[in-house]
Parts: structure tokens; sequence; C-alpha cells
């Protein structure tokens, strides 16, 4: 069974969460939290910058196997010579690549996905199954 593009699933939310006030502004020290304490900002300091979102599948084959698929975009991405996204190699199956936008180049090198020459605000979308628990 093919998962959809994670793109697709999550736009809707990404809308909300992300749907700020454009005059957000850069953080201020006094906005960060002293070691031990916890403090909510009440909107995103840079509305524009990277984030990430993340699909889980569990089927009930997951529950006995350990095994589930994940599919995993990072959005808004900085320009970079190279950007290299790791996973654990002791709970990788299988890694592919789903999807890039601003991005030269972009392989699978056993738990690496290397990404070449990428622009400013580029993505990258990947799949994958993962065992991320034993049992």
């Amino acid at each position: 069974m093919a998962l959809a593009h994670p793109d697709r699933l999550y736009r809707p939310l990404l809308l909300l969460v992300f749907a700020l006030p454009l005059a957000a502004q850069a953080l201020e020290l006094s906005d960060v939290a002293p070691a031990g304490e916890l403090r909510f900002l009440s909107e995103r300091p840079d509305p524009g910058a990277y984030h990430c979102a993340s699909r889980v599948a569990i089927s009930g084959d997951s529950l006995s196997s350990g095994v589930v698929r994940l599919s995993t975009c990072h959005h808004q991405l900085d320009p970079n010579d190279k950007i290299v996204i790791a996973f654990n190699p002791q709970r990788m199956q299988r890694i592919e690549i789903a999807s890039t936008e601003g991005v030269e180049r972009a392989q699978v090198q056993g738990h690496l996905v290397e990404l070449t020459q990428v622009k400013r605000g580029g993505s990258a979308c990947i799949n994958l199954t993962s065992k991320p628990w034993n049992g």
C-alpha cells in the first residue's frame, strides 16, 4: 500500500498551525526561558522558518513486527551546499526520496539522505520504513 504524499495530508493542518500574523517578530533575549523553565510563545517568531511535518502509519502488522512507515517533509530549508539528514541505522529498513524542490541533487547513502545545492526555501520529502522499537 503506497503512502499519500505528506504535503497532501498535512496541508490543512499546516495552514492552521502556521497561519500566524505576518507581523511576527524575532525572539528577544527576554523570550528565552532559563534552564529548567518551559515558556510558550503566543506567536511563532519567524513564520517563514524551517519546519518539518511527519506522518507515521502503524498497521495491525506493526503491532507484532514493530515495523512502521514514516513520511517526513522538511520545508523552508536554508541555502546550503550540502545538507545531510541522518536516520538511526539500526532502525531503518528502507529509505526513499519522495520529492524535492529547490534541491539540485538528492540521494540516499545508507541511513543518510544527502541534499546538495539547496536553494532558500527548498524542501525534501522522504518515505521510510523503520522499526522504532524492539518487539
